[in-house]
Order: C-alpha cells, then sequence, then structure tokens
C-alpha cells in the first residue's frame, strides 16, 4: 500500500523551506535535523550576520591565511568547484559587489520562484573552459585548515552553501530512517529515495518567470538536485525586483538576464552553481544553457520558453507519469503544488 506524504513548511536562512516525507515518519526527527544543521550553516556562511565564520574571514582577511573550521572549508571547496565547472560564472568571490547593490537579509521577504525536478537528471555536467578565474583567488590549505581571502574580496557563499546543505539534509533525513525525503530550501531542492525500498515519485510544480509573465509545470523527479534562480529578487516593501547576480566579467548586475532559470543535476548545488551561471550570462544565457549538457528551462526577460537538453515539454511532462507507471512507484501529486 502506498504511503501518503506530508508536507512540514518553515522558514530559515530568510526563505520559505520545505521537508516531504512519508506520512508514517513522525516530522520530530527531520526536523530536528534539519534545523540542527541549518543553524550551523547560518553560523558558518550567512554574509548578513555579522558574527558568521565567513564575515569574520572577509572583514578581517587582509590577504593572509587565516584559520577556519572544517565546516567553513567545505563550504568554500564547493563553491570553488561550483566556480570550476561553469568556467568561474559562478562566482563566490562577487559578495562586495552584491553588498553595493544594498540588498537585505531575505527575512519576511517573498520568494519570486518556484522549484521544479525533471525524472533521472542523471546527466553529468560538461566542464566550460575557464574564463573568469575570481574562485582561484581563494586559497584553501586543508593541513593547515586555512583559507585566504585577498584583500578586499568579500565572499558570497549564500546561494551555493544553501544548495549543498538541501543535498546534504536530504542524504541524512534517508539515512537515518531510511525514507524517501525532498528538501526544499527556497529555489533548491534534493530529493534523496530510500535504500531498502522502491523509489517514490515526486510530482512538483516549477513556478517561473514574473509576476506579470508567470509560467508554471507540474514535472516528475525521483532523485538529484534542481536549482530556481531569477535575475532579480524582491524588495523588502513592495515586492519590486533589483537585479541581483553579477556577471563575474563586468563585476556588474547581469544586463538581460532571464527572468528565472531551473536547471537539473546530479545535486542541488551542482543545479545552483550552473542556474546561477546562465541567469550571469544574460543576454547570452541560452547559448550557454545549449552548452552545459544539463536539463534546463530558461524564461527570458521578454517572456519566451526556452528547453534545452531534454527538459520536458509541458505535453510530455503529463505523460511522464505513464512512463513509471508500476507497482513499485507511489505517486505523490501536488507534494509542493
Amino acid at each position: 500500500m502506498s504511503d501518503s506524504i506530508k508536507r512540514l513548511d518553515f522558514m530559515a536562512l530568510g526563505t520559505k523551506c520545505v521537508i516531504a516525507i512519508p506520512e508514517s515518519l513522525g516530522p520530530s526527527g527531520p526536523m530536528e535535523i534539519a534545523m540542527e544543521q541549518l543553524a550551523l550553516l547560518e553560523s558558518l556562511a550567512s554574509g548578513f550576520n555579522p558574527t558568521s565564520e565567513v564575515r569574520r574571514l572577509s572583514d578581517h582577511s587582509g590577504g593572509r591565511p587565516q584559520v577556519a573550521s572544517g565546516g567553513l572549508i567545505e563550504i568554500v571547496e564547493i563553491a570553488k568547484l561550483a566556480g570550476s565547472i561553469t568556467g568561474g560564472m559562478c562566482d563566490f568571490t562577487v559578495g562586495a559587489e552584491v553588498f553595493k547593490l544594498g540588498l537585505k537579509d531575505r527575512r519576511g521577504l517573498f520568494e519570486p520562484l518556484g522549484q521544479a525536478f525533471v525524472d533521472k537528471p542523471s546527466l553529468g555536467p560538461k566542464l566550460i573552459a575557464t574564463r573568469v578565474a575570481g574562485y582561484e583567488m581563494i586559497h584553501v590549505d586543508k593541513e593547515a585548515s586555512t583559507i585566504t581571502i585577498p584583500s578586499g574580496v568579500r565572499l558570497d557563499l549564500h546561494s551555493v552553501s544553501k544548495a549543498f546543505y538541501a543535498d546534504r539534509i536530504a542524504g541524512m533525513i534517508s539515512e537515518a530512517f531510511d525514507t524517501a525525503v525532498l528538501v526544499g530550501l527556497g529555489g533548491d531542492i534534493a530529493v534523496q529515495q530510500a535504500k531498502d525500498s522502491g523509489p517514490v515519485e515526486f510530482c512538483v510544480e516549477v513556478i517561473a518567470g514574473s509576476s506579470t509573465k508567470p509560467f508554471s509545470q507540474k514535472i516528475i523527479i525521483f532523485e538529484g538536485g534542481l536549482a530556481t534562480s531569477g535575475g532579480a529578487r524582491p524588495t523588502e516593501t513592495d515586492r519590486k525586483v533589483q537585479a541581483h547576480i553579477i556577471d563575474p566579467r563586468t563585476r556588474r548586475p547581469a544586463e538581460a538576464a532571464p527572468l528565472s532559470v531551473s536547471v537539473a543535476a546530479e545535486h542541488a548545488w551542482i543545479a545552483n552553481a550552473f542556474s546561477t551561471a546562465i541567469v550571469a550570462y544574460g543576454g547570452a544565457c541560452n547559448e550557454y544553457a545549449a552548452s552545459i549538457g544539463l536539463p534546463c528551462l530558461v524564461v527570458s526577460e521578454d517572456g519566451v520558453i526556452s528547453h534545452h537538453a531534454g527538459w520536458p515539454t509541458p505535453a510530455e511532462a503529463v505523460s511522464t507519469h505513464a512512463l513509471y507507471a508500476d507497482d513499485n512507484h507511489r505517486k505523490l501529486e501536488g507534494v509542493l503544488a
């Protein structure tokens, strides 16, 4: 007999979060894991919290090696990998430029984008030739437990670290309770299946575009990660949007950036890296999206919808249910719809 799914909604890191688990599993254990990990992430990588470790290192770098915790070193290494696989277009060294935009912490703000998953996003990302080397400025010495940040450079780890922790929390909950689980942190989703039971289908709705040019689509996902990024985010009072993704080539907000980009990958942090990079490419976003070899959906500034590398069209998404309809799959409609 299939197990229904319950949804646990909460706020963390200034954004809307969700955990979806089988109804038979009590919520206290998964929520305890999630909140413990998110509190850790806040203490390590929050650019808005003046007591966070990344703020301490960025504000007092002076270009000298500084002792860092294993947790922050792990996040910075993931951020460097995100820079490497995207040819430098997902650049976590643009924190000073982001800071100049005057963006505030997103606590209490509305997240403009939804999330989506496609079935079995198993394609690995292609390595893009390096065009920008911002990530190479940051030196990590694991043996000495130090991170070296050049003078004047401020790290922005919000995006990639949030996606990385979505992967981590999903894996921890799945392993601890031998369960299928979906973890959504803002625009980043991670899905993990149980080891000892058949796979669960999660049907998730992607909500993209903007309020004036909306787009939505329901898609099935079994496992992996997906990130939805946009070229603008809401402001504090009136929900007007403000450009916030920096083009590392110009160190300015991306010009003619798409309204939204959704990318599916093996892990949420990989999907996040490429969704950020595609937005950063601005007007050339579709050419870059077509080159990475991952399923992605791009909603351009003028509302044109583009699908790449097997991202299903709405008609294909509906028929996905029939492709995997057997006794081992429990259909879970509307988990995030």
